[in-house]
């Protein structure tokens, strides 16, 4: 097999390839399905490890998470978010929040706004009570509380959404009214179903408490590796959260105020919305993208910012091709040497 190169990054208006010099972001095409790709993945990790940078990892391999964590070594910070360990870390997305979360919440629990009907209204209901949590002065409102909370049923929520007499209170309390006792039950129960992988305790101690700040990553060279078991409860969503959670503090940080490069490595994550990648390419964010399934992303991995000086790359089989509409103005070259 030859080696094949690819060039990197945005063409200008003549269909001509810009140099990586100009530091643009840039795309990384890595389509996961031979081991060659997995070890070239790894490689690449490990070669930040020698860079002022900070990386994150997110995996459900324990395979993945254990060669990232023996390729660290002393070198840096190694920190771990895996609800086995025992300095494992935790985040909660209504501590860190700002006035986008309790939508970004919303939509990841029922999907974006739009449908009619029950399932529109709990939503609505699950955003309010969203709202309400990151509102609150005291940020002491976690998810796996929230779930709690949603399981005492509709009479000790409406008593405690009146007796608290706040604005988004009263205004929560009023659109639930706005619909009969019955679909309120239903609707509650729908909310409580969706929330209910916090049950296990191992999800519910991996979102309890807030000691993951990601933008702190800028600042200080760190390896973070995110492994939760396939073992878990829809695992593979969770990761999909934990992903989101983290992002959106990166976007919280001001674009150009990022001292450091910021690289997230995703291995057998579900695909990402357009916005965060764009967001997190505004912030120095680099981010390769493995998966084995052709649906995501048509099987190919993305870097939206590649290390400096990795403009050859090797990889088995297939053509390079824009991979995402998120990125169209991008483009991808490859050519046999």
């Amino acid at each position: 097999m030859k080696n094949k190169r690819i060039y990197i990054g945005k063409r200008n208006l003549l269909g001509q390839y810009l140099s990586l010099e100009e530091r643009l972001g840039h795309i990384l095409i890595t389509p996961s399905r031979a081991e060659v790709t997995r070890q070239f993945w790894l490689h690449l990790v490990g070669k930040e490890m020698e860079q002022p940078c900070s990386s994150i990892i997110f995996t459900h391999n324990p395979d993945t998470a254990k060669k990232i964590g023996a390729l660290t070594g002393n070198r840096k910070v190694l920190l771990r978010l895996d609800p086995d360990h025992p300095d494992s870390l935790s985040l909660n997305p209504l501590f860190h929040s700002d006035l986008s979360t309790p939508k970004w919440l919303a939509d990841f629990f029922f999907g974006s706004e739009g449908e009619s009907g029950k399932h529109h209204s709990a939503r609505q209901i699950l955003e309010g009570l969203f709202e309400i949590a990151s509102n609150d002065p005291c940020k002491d409102r976690s998810l796996p509380d929230l779930y709690r909370q949603v399981g005492l049923g509709l009479n000790c929520l409406k008593e405690w959404l009146y007796f608290q007499e706040g604005l988004l209170h009263l205004a929560l309390l009023d659109r639930m009214n706005q619909v009969s006792p019955n679909d309120q039950a239903e609707i509650l129960r729908e909310i409580y179903s969706q929330l209910s992988f916090f049950q296990n305790f191992r999800t519910e101690a991996v979102f309890s408490r807030p000691t993951i700040y990601a933008p702190i990553y800028y600042h200080q060279p760190s390896v973070l590796i995110v492994y939760l078991s396939p073992e878990l409860p829809e695992s593979r969503r969770l990761l999909r959260l934990a992903f989101l959670s983290i992002a959106h503090q990166i976007l919280s940080f001001p674009p150009g105020a990022c001292p450091l490069p910021l690289y997230f490595h995703m291995d057998e994550v579900d695909p990402l919305p357009e916005d965060i990648l764009m967001g997190l390419g505004k912030r120095h964010a680099g981010l390769t993208y493995l998966s084995k399934h052709s649906e995501a992303y048509e099987g190919c991995g993305i870097e939206i910012r590649v290390a400096e000086g990795m403009s050859e790359l090797i990889r088995e089989g297939g053509e390079a091709r824009p991979f995402h509409p998120a990125l169209e103005k991008a483009a991808v070259s490859s050519q046999y040497q």
